[in-house]
């Protein structure tokens, strides 16, 4: 009976202190997602998702600490031998078979060693508690890091919008042309950190760019975690025009020289190549006064590389005001008015009608709005673009997905799609106060 007790009591003591090793073992896991890298080098989504690691990490402790708290390693001693010292007198006899037997008289004093069966538990307990104690101040110093990181970066960036709504406000000629001006801060960045000096550069380039030079950025797709395209280069390009052909040449932010060639379809769409020292590129797109937009696909290092390509000049207006040409105005102002239709957008086979309504001016801005009701909501997207004085139409939605058309007679058709075909969206819209006969939204 003693020996199974004894047994029993070991076999209790392995089964804690190999629980307690399990927990210590996990408890020295623990780590974050990008825990490895310096927060200030985190970008934006990586410092979200860091936060979020670091939250779910700690929750991971608390329930370690709990499951060692749950395990009983009071002492519990375990007889592991004993022995019995005897005085007195013995009177005895041996037998022919050796057998001994007699009378004793005097006392015996018996010595018990124990141990404590839960000693190894408590050893690995406290263990696992120390660690868990110094993960969890490691993970709690990776909040609070992550944290002051992005306060940093808030801060920052409402100071940046203060400082370019100011200096927009004192600069009306940098602020009538948006979209140059994100050209040109896209592709002075890396001169300087300081938000005013790099705004005061972008407005020198604007005001003294050639005629025919173009500033843009490019976008790549592909990346699940950038479905709307990442900007991954900026560039100039001056280009020529000879009859029907484009010809350019100009250089990344990189330092790399390009060089471009491309053909006018009689649809008024751009079809050529774009090379430099490591990449070359397919591309086809539209050119209007001072938008360029074109979808491009080939290789840069070997690789393939697919995703937009977006540029733009300054407007041909000494102040750069909304200043009235009478031959621009004219031209424009055969397209201005409000156009209504309908469209329709597929996402991977799936189809969504939607309406659309669009607002040209006498200088060939466009607005727009897109409706449609999903899960029983109504959902709105809006949008601008411009149309050239030969019709050609460039539009982009707040989501920064581009799409071409024409404007023919009194419709207005235009659409497009991403670059792996993914996502498409095709509308056709009948300028108001116009003879609305039948159309249709197919291309």
């Amino acid at each position: 009976m003693k020996t199974k007790t004894v047994l029993k009591a070991l076999r209790g003591f392995s089964h804690v202190a190999f629980c307690s090793g399990l927990l210590l073992l996990a408890g020295g896991c623990a780590s974050t997602q990008y825990g490895r890298v310096e927060a200030c080098k985190l970008t934006d989504p990586q410092l979200v998702d860091e936060l979020m690691s670091v939250e779910r990490e700690l929750g991971i402790q608390s329930d370690y600490r709990s499951q060692l708290l749950a395990i009983d390693t009071s002492p519990r001693p375990v007889v592991t031998s004993a022995s019995t010292t005897y005085s007195g007198s013995f009177n005895g006899q041996y037998n022919n078979a050796n057998q001994l037997s007699g009378n004793f008289n005097g006392s015996g004093n018996t010595t018990y060693q124990y141990t404590d069966a839960n000693g190894g538990a408590r050893f690995g307990q406290g263990l696992a508690f120390l660690i868990n104690a110094s993960k969890t101040a490691k993970l709690e110093n990776r909040r609070k890091a992550v944290l002051i990181e992005l306060s940093r970066r808030r801060e920052a960036r409402e100071n940046r919008e203060r400082i370019t709504r100011e200096f927009l406000a004192v600069h009306p000629d940098v602020a009538a042309n948006p979209d140059l001006l994100t050209a040109c801060l896209l592709f002075t960045e890396h001169r300087t950190d300081d938000p005013l000096a790099q705004l005061q550069d972008a407005a020198e380039i604007i005001r003294s760019l050639p005629k025919d030079r173009w500033i843009g950025w490019v976008e790549a797709h592909g990346d699940p975690h950038y479905p709307y395209g990442v900007v991954v280069g900026s560039y100039f390009m001056d280009t020529a025009w000879d009859g029907h052909t484009l010809s350019g040449k100009g250089k990344s932010s990189d330092g790399s020289e390009m060089t471009l060639a491309a053909q006018k379809k009689p649809d008024g769409t751009l079809e050529g190549t774009v090379r430099s020292q490591t990449m070359e590129a397919k591309f086809s797109g539209r050119m209007t006064d001072t938008v360029l937009c074109v979808d491009y696909k080939g290789t840069e290092s070997g690789r393939p590389v697919v995703g937009i390509t977006k540029a733009f000049r300054r407007t041909e207006m000494n102040d750069f005001q909304r200043v009235s040409s009478s031959i621009e105005n004219t031209a424009h102002s055969t397209f201005s008015g409000r156009y209504v239709g309908n469209g329709k957008s597929v996402v991977n086979g799936i189809e969504q009608p939607y309406q659309i309504s669009m607002d040209v001016s006498d200088f060939g801005d466009i607005t727009f709005t897109c409706t449609c009701v999903v899960n029983n909501q109504q959902v709105a997207v809006t949008g601008k673009g411009n149309v050239d004085s030969d019709g050609n139409v460039v539009v982009q939605n707040e989501f920064g997905e581009v799409g071409h058309g024409t404007i023919s007679g009194s419709v207005l058709k235009a659409g497009g799609e991403n670059a792996n075909g993914s996502i498409k969206s095709y509308f056709a819209a009948q300028k108001q106060g116009e003879n609305a006969s039948g159309f249709d939204v197919s291309r």
